[in-house]
């Protein structure tokens, strides 16, 4: 009877020893690595290696936060929770694989409930439609009934991609619904995210290579017609549609001239202006149009808007230039006229001889 008793308690104690170590490897021996899509297995280990960040998480390339914090709870069945908490973002296309271990015995079922369920057996990956904060608690129990404190993990599923958009730098001239720039234009990307925040910005110029947007203005090369397409993915692995900003692209200076009222007067290799003459500026720009035409007369240190014909009242050689801007900017090269003046009225001598005698 003494004998019974004693291995009646070795037995109690080799049970109450199994249950423990049960317990530990089962805290133990899950694995999680986190892809940034597809795929995504739930254990342990990652979560406690969860990296934390303190960077915000909306914005267009702002980051994303992950925060940890672990406390325990009690469970309704009053088993204790251990619960980790954990910023992580997924979509509704990310699986959850949960995987359990025991070294003691062998694991008999794993159960799992979302978002304060009721627990039920895990059978394949578990995918999360809705949007929003999720939680899945989970725990393995082996053969011989012991119980994994269960662990709770909370994610926040993303389904919506993100929204990218072309801003251009300078300001930019608007004909109806087109738009021109010059050559020294440049523009820069738009991404937001509201929930899980951009991961990556793409970019392409006319059909060329797709190619990550870093931050810097782009600028163009080429004029004419040009479009710029964007795309974004988001953290959770969201991918927007390709959206397209079309700019056209004015590299080509206007072209001026000086035009006189009525022909001037050439006097050995010297261009005379005719009394009452005037002189105005043209100016011609194909694709933007011309935004001012400016002047200068006589050596002036700075030009001036041309607004009326030009004429001059003093004599000698007087100088004009002129040069347009167009509507993006582009500036002519100065066109010169050089022109002489003669205000002096011509002046006229009578004279008058004797008369002759008459002949004898």
């Amino acid at each position: 009877m003494k004998f019974s008793k004693y291995l009646l308690i070795q037995i109690l104690v080799l049970l109450f020893t199994t249950a423990l170590f049960a317990e530990e490897s089962a805290l133990e021996s899950n694995k999680k690595p986190i892809p940034n899509e597809g795929r995504l297995t739930e254990a342990v280990d990652a979560l406690e290696n969860a990296k934390s960040e303190n960077d915000s998480v909306k914005g267009s390339r702002e980051g994303s936060s992950t925060a940890k914090d672990e406390n325990t709870t009690t469970d309704t069945n009053g088993a204790p929770v251990t619960t980790t908490t954990s910023t992580i973002y997924v979509n509704s296309r990310t699986a959850f694989e949960i995987s359990a271990g025991d070294k003691e015995t062998k694991v008999d079922y794993i159960e799992y409930k979302i978002n304060g369920g009721d627990y039920q057996k895990y059978t394949s990956p578990l995918y999360l439609p809705a949007e929003g904060i999720t939680t899945i608690a989970y725990r393995a129990v082996d053969i011989v009934g012991n119980k994994e404190a269960a662990k709770v993990l909370s994610v926040t599923v993303d389904n919506t991609p993100p929204t990218t958009s072309v801003k251009p730098v300078e300001k930019i001239f608007v004909n109806e619904d087109t738009k021109l720039a010059s050559l020294n234009g440049t523009y820069k990307i738009i991404a937001e995210d509201k929930v899980s925040g951009v991961d990556k910005v793409f970019y392409s110029v006319n059909d060329g290579p797709k190619q990550e947007y870093t931050g810097q203005p782009i600028k163009l090369t080429n004029g004419g017609p040009t479009t710029i397409k964007t795309s974004a993915i988001d953290k959770a692995g969201n991918e927007s549609d390709e959206t397209s900003y079309v700019i056209n692209v004015d590299n080509v200076a206007p072209s001026v001239k000086i035009v006189e009222s009525q022909p001037l007067i050439n006097v050995d290799g010297k261009f005379y202006a005719k009394k009452g003459t005037t002189f105005s500026v043209k100016a011609a720009d194909v694709d933007s149009g011309i935004s001012k035409i400016l002047v200068k007369l006589d050596g002036e240190q700075e030009f001036t808007s041309f607004a009326d014909p030009i004429s001059f009242t003093t004599g000698g050689e007087h100088t004009i230039e002129a040069k347009a801007i167009d509507n993006v900017g582009n500036e002519s090269q100065p066109a010169v006229m050089k022109v002489m003046v003669d205000v002096m009225p011509p002046s006229t001598l009578i004279k008058a001889e004797a008369a002759a005698e008459p002949k004898k």
